[in-house]
């Protein structure tokens, strides 16, 4: 009995110490059992665990987790790479979102991915003449205007566009995509883009001048019936959108802005003998001009948009250069020089003159001008300077049969022979060019 009672008391004491029993504070709820947390463990115990084995395995974990680490990284990079592109193509096509047309793509897919048509260059002249005016670059490819021809040439000198021409003494004017097309003083015109000929129209009146934008919006400017001057304006459906009529001056050029809404013309007169030169500023928008620069015997023989603001404009005597949002005009003076040739570039809003010290046009200062009409470097030459170009920063001279690329000290990067029958430059890279000749346009390549 005594062992009995030992046994069943020694029972009683072990249940005791295996099981702890909390009781809530109502007698009638059954006792809750609390376990303890476990967390999940790699080994079970790592005391029969080899020492190398175990380094080797936390070694592996290492890695493994390293890679997970890594991995993580990389795509972190991966996406912020992804960001950037994007935000720079976005910035590229709202820089660039005028010259992103359809016909521009197709244009660069057929001529870098499925390749151009052409024998090569020299490419003979279509018609009996072309003059220096009429010798140009659009889109980097070099266009002209004879006497019976409009015509755009690729890289090897296959025919882009063959537009024939119905009107006496054509005009061309260019930008980066389009071309107008104008016979002086006659009524027709056609109107072009890099890949074809979009508009063929005609006036009632003489057309003294037209400017065309990389739009396609475009000016013309007619005689009238009334009066001296009528200009009208165009959108890129070839509409008329506007027209304003001059009273007392002859418009002898004009310039559209970059979105066609308004425009630049220099005005000639004559009053008790003496010339007189009118600047008209004119907004789409009003019936009035908003701004009018009278100068004093200067005859303007172009004009240009640097920015929507600013606008210069080349003379016999001077440059001029207007910040429209005020009276004031800067003016660079020649001081007796001779003007030899001028140059515009639409890519880069920028232009250059060049000067001659000499009446025979040797010796000639070159002033290159930037894109807020300021003259940026003047050049101090003994060259004889027949044709002038820019080109995304590189400045071309054509002195007899030497073409040259000059350093802003004046001193020669590249040259290469022009040929004896050159007439006009055009730089069409760092080191390629197109030559004007008698018969013929040809390329050069630039070297040291």
């Amino acid at each position: 009995m005594g062992k009995h009672g030992i046994s069943s008391k020694g029972t009683t004491s072990a249940s005791k110490k295996k099981t702890k029993t909390k009781y809530s504070d109502t007698k009638n709820e059954q006792p809750i059992k609390t376990r303890r947390k476990t967390t999940k463990r790699d080994v079970i115990s790592y005391e029969n665990v080899p020492i190398d084995s175990y380094e080797q395995y936390s070694e592996a974990k290492t890695k493994f987790k390293r890679k997970k680490i890594n991995k993580r990284i990389l795509k972190r990079c991966l996406l912020i790479f992804a960001i950037l592109v994007i935000i720079f193509l976005a910035v590229f096509i709202i820089a660039n979102r005028q010259s992103l047309t359809w016909d521009n793509i197709n244009l660069w897919f057929s001529e870098h991915i499925i390749g151009e048509d052409g024998s090569g260059y020299p490419a003979t002249l279509s018609g009996t003449s072309v003059s220096k005016g009429n010798f140009t670059l659009v889109n980097g490819r070099p266009c002209y205007a004879s006497d019976t021809s409009y015509i755009e040439l690729n890289s090897n000198a296959g025919e882009i566009i063959n537009s024939q021409i119905s009107f006496n003494n054509p005009v061309i004017r260019g930008t980066r995509n389009n071309t107008i097309v104008y016979g002086v003083d006659g009524t027709g015109y056609m109107i072009h883009n890099s890949k074809k000929r979009t508009y063929k129209g005609s006036t009632e009146d003489s057309i003294y001048s037209a400017d065309i934008n990389d739009n396609g919006s475009y000016a013309i400017v007619t005689g009238g019936s009334d009066y001296l001057s009528v200009l009208r304006a165009y959108d890129n459906n070839s509409k008329q959108i506007y027209s304003y009529s001059f009273a007392d001056y002859y418009v002898t050029c004009v310039s559209i802005n970059y979105d066609g809404s308004g425009a630049v013309c220099c005005g000639f007169t004559t009053e008790n003998g003496a010339e007189k030169t009118k600047i008209y500023v004119l907004d789409f928008t009003k019936e009035k001009s908003i701004k009018e620069y009278d100068l004093s015997e200067s005859v303007i023989y172009d004009i240009f948009y640097l920015s929507d603001n600013i606008v210069s404009a080349v003379a016999d005597d001077s440059v001029y250069t207007f910040e429209l949002d005020s009276k004031d005009i800067n003016k660079l003076d020649y001081e007796s020089r001779i003007l030899t040739d001028y140059t515009y570039n639409p890519d880069t809003r920028t232009f250059a003159i060049a000067l001659s010290r000499s009446g025979d046009g040797h010796n000639c200062d070159i002033i290159s001008f930037n894109s807020n009409g300021r003259d940026e470097f003047t050049i101090n030459s003994s060259y004889k300077v027949d044709s002038i170009s820019l080109y995304k920063g590189n400045l071309g001279i054509l002195s007899e049969n030497m073409a040259y690329i000059l350093n802003e000290d004046g001193s020669v990067a590249l040259s290469a022979e022009a040929g004896s029958d050159a007439r006009t430059l055009l730089v069409a890279g760092s080191d390629k060019g197109y030559i004007l000749g008698i018969s013929e346009i040809r390329t050069i390549e630039f070297s040291k």
